[in-house]
């Protein structure tokens, strides 16, 4: 099945199902959804990111938070987050909430089709020091980065973060969840 035809539920404001919606229509309409974000870092506090890859519908080729998935129909933001995590980076981790679900918003355009991503989002965080063995098909690359890393390329325009990565970035830094 195309990624396209995912069914995904479709809620309003307050995370309460009002229906369901292919994940083409979900873009193309801009109906407002449910996704995890999940934050990988290490025992040395370097953060996990993945570049998406190329066939991707979303900022092909932009550097990511380091696993994101959206809601299967009827699913909780905690099996979402862990089956993301199996699925995009081939791992298994214990997972904490470090943000309640939260609107984010973006628009963006590839091959001159615009898509726009309405979501509720949560983020969880978990600590992995093993090999990450990512799907080819999802990531076309992926690497441990400390926090100064991150915080250059992102002041000096060095690398193509998404959106939601730079949004939840800032919220990492604001609540020092790293210790570094």
């Amino acid at each position: 099945m195309d990624e396209l035809d995912e069914q995904l539920d479709i809620v309003d404001e307050n995370g309460k199902v009002i229906g369901q919606a292919s994940r083409g229509e979900v873009y193309q309409k801009g109906l407002l959804h449910r996704a995890s974000h999940i934050l990988i870092k290490n025992s040395k506090d370097q953060i996990y990111l993945q570049k998406r890859s190329l066939p991707k519908k979303l900022l092909p080729g932009y550097w990511d938070i380091s696993a994101a998935e959206h809601l299967k129909v009827g699913e909780t933001f905690e099996q979402a987050a862990k089956r993301g995590l199996k699925e995009e980076l081939g791992i298994e981790v214990g997972l904490q909430l470090i943000r309640e679900a939260h609107h984010q918003t973006s628009r963006n355009q590839n091959n001159g089709e615009v898509s726009l991503e309405n979501e509720l989002v949560t983020l969880f965080v978990g600590v992995y020091d093993g090999k990450v063995r990512f799907d080819k098909e999802e990531v076309a690359e992926g690497k441990f980065f400390t926090p100064e890393e991150i915080h250059k390329s992102i002041k000096e325009k060095t690398i193509q973060f998404t959106d939601w990565f730079l949004e939840e970035w800032e919220f990492i830094k604001n609540k020092h969840i790293l210790t570094s």
